[in-house]
């Protein structure tokens, strides 16, 4: 018989780390029970008193869940129709730890009438928790229970190179003296030119120094006609 089955807490903590998210629902009654979204299959996980896990599933997810099961050899559908001989056999299974997976075709409905949701007619019934961790994968699979988890990964920054500008080409093309022109200071005048940069003395003298190579690339400055 396999070791002691997870407990609740721990589930939760397999579930999550598979990337589900749970459905917060209304009814706060509900214990060890996980819900993947509204209207979805239900995971219930009550191993405190039994040694047992228990998925009440949608019909889509019943149907696909089994069909993996049975790809895997561990599918035992259940055929019985009376209530009492179907907790009979779910306690012998449960006694030995068995790695079969029972589908109770609207077992759900069968077994607990008065608080079985519509939505959720079927029951599937585990015994181990290598069996926990394969129906989950299988869930992960074929619904979009899931939610994809977004890795950012930001922009390299596209730094565009600014010209070298040689002494002789700033001369050249800013010699001192000549007039300039500025989107913002207006008119002035080149006081002169070293080092890379560019001193002008505007018409309300005001004087700034602008890096040769960036007026260059940028075109900030302008030769006056």
């Amino acid at each position: 018989m396999e070791a002691e089955l997870y407990s609740f807490d721990e589930v939760c903590g397999m579930i999550e780390e598979k990337g589900f998210k749970r459905f917060d629902r209304h009814d706060d009654q509900v214990k060890h029970t996980w819900q993947f979204k509204d209207r979805g299959s239900m995971l219930c996980v009550d191993t405190l008193f039994n040694s047992r896990f228990v998925i009440y599933a949608t019909e889509r997810d019943f149907t696909a869940l089994k069909r993996k099961a049975d790809a895997q050899g561990l599918s035992e559908p259940v055929s019985i129709q009376d209530k009492n001989k179907i907790n009979e056999m779910i306690g012998m299974f449960e006694s030995v730890g068995s790695r079969a997976i029972l589908f109770i075709k609207h077992g759900n409905k069968r077994l607990n009438p008065e608080t079985a949701e519509g939505y959720i007619p079927h029951e599937i019934v585990f015994f181990t928790n290598d069996n926990l961790d394969f129906m989950l994968s299988c869930l992960a699979e074929i619904e979009s229970y899931v939610v994809p988890k977004v890795t950012y990964v930001p922009k390299k920054a596209v730094v565009k190179e600014i010209p070298v500008i040689s002494e002789e080409e700033l001369q050249d093309k800013f010699p001192v003296g000549c007039v300039v022109s500025h989107a913002r200071y207006g008119e002035g005048t080149v006081e002169d030119t070293a080092e890379g940069k560019i001193r002008v003395c505007f018409e309300d003298g005001t004087e700034k120094i602008f890096a040769a190579a960036l007026c260059v690339s940028k075109n900030l400055l302008k030769r006056a006609s």
